[in-house]
């Protein structure tokens, strides 16, 4: 069943609010190992020349910063400008030599901006979930005669790819185990009042399938303790309904929908996720793309860490 883009849209400002600074297993602390070492390279190529940088799909920012980094100790002028399709935080500050700035809202395809203004043009498994056809064009028009770029793409064989199918796969679990919904009944059982033999029955009926469900997911996670999602879900479901009598069952059940609504978002931005991964044809066709545009390719380079495949890097330059 396909998703309505606003829902995707909304799946990811949700994630991106979370703090998340990587846009597929939710890390906090930035790119690290190979994925970082590429961007501070290919930055750090740039010596002391300045840049003028548009970091397409930025989600929270985290290669701009990465370039922020690279170019800490340079004199040229830096400008950073990272976009994003979604309605991330924004972000903006400036030193004598450096801009930087943070927009959301802001798809690539119809980015308006002047043509040539930039001389890099980056993305972190971004480019992906574009209109490839547009974006690449536009793309084009934006960066400056003999521009860089690099993306680094999710491909078939990456190990994310892996990760992420599991952590859809727990997420569904847990939406298909409806121990939200059993929640949500208990506590509008009680907001309804136990007054007479039949509430008190209807109570009855919704504590003992609550206590089912929670005893069957329990001995889920019993027999899959790396099952992190199902972990928190339950400890959350527990706190919840432990502090029903501090906060009262109205915020208690606004609380319970919040999570629900939370899960739901999770399984849309995995299966975005996962619905974007370049297949051989597909990488092959954004390379074309990319030919057709003017641009270049310089390098393509599998990237590996731990012995683990965790992306494609594809630089390239425009040509007039």
């Amino acid at each position: 069943m396909s998703v309505n883009k606003d829902l995707k849209k909304d799946s990811w400002k949700a994630y991106w609010d979370t703090g998340a600074t990587e846009s597929c297993l939710g890390g906090q602390g930035g790119y690290s190992g190979i994925i970082k070492e590429t961007w501070l390279a290919f930055f750090e190529s740039f010596e002391d020349t300045s840049m003028s940088l548009l970091d397409v799909a930025t989600g929270s920012g985290a290669i701009a910063n990465i370039a922020l980094e690279a170019r800490k100790n340079c004199k040229a002028e830096t400008k950073i400008l990272g976009i994003d399709a979604s309605s991330i935080t924004s972000d903006r500050k400036t030193t004598d030599n450096v801009s930087f700035e943070l927009r959301g809202d802001s798809p690539v395809e119809s980015f308006q901006f002047e043509e040539n203004e930039f001389n890099v043009i980056t993305s972190q498994y971004g480019i992906e979930y574009s209109d490839w056809s547009k974006a690449i064009a536009r793309i084009s028009n934006l960066l400056a005669s003999a521009g860089r770029g690099l993306f680094v793409c999710h491909t078939q064989n990456s190990f994310v790819k892996q990760r992420v199918q599991l952590q859809l796969n727990q997420a569904k679990e847990i939406k298909q185990s409806k121990i939200f919904n059993l929640a949500q009944d208990f506590v509008k059982v009680i907001l309804r009042g136990t007054s007479d033999i039949k509430s008190h029955k209807a109570f009855d009926n919704a504590d003992r399938r609550l206590r089912s469900a929670f005893t069957k997911l329990n001995k889920k996670l019993e027999s899959d303790n790396d099952n992190i999602l199902l972990a928190e879900t339950l400890k959350a479901l527990d706190m919840f309904l432990a502090q029903m009598n501090k906060f009262g069952p109205k915020v208690t059940l606004e609380r319970l929908e919040n999570a629900e609504q939370a899960l739901q978002f999770n399984i849309i931005r995995l299966k975005d996720f996962l619905d974007s991964i370049l297949s051989d044809e597909s990488q092959k066709a954004l390379i074309e793309c990319l030919k057709n545009n003017q641009l270049e390719i310089v390098s393509i380079k599998e990237l590996e860490q731990n012995a683990h495949n965790v992306g494609t890097a594809i630089e390239f330059k425009k040509v007039v």
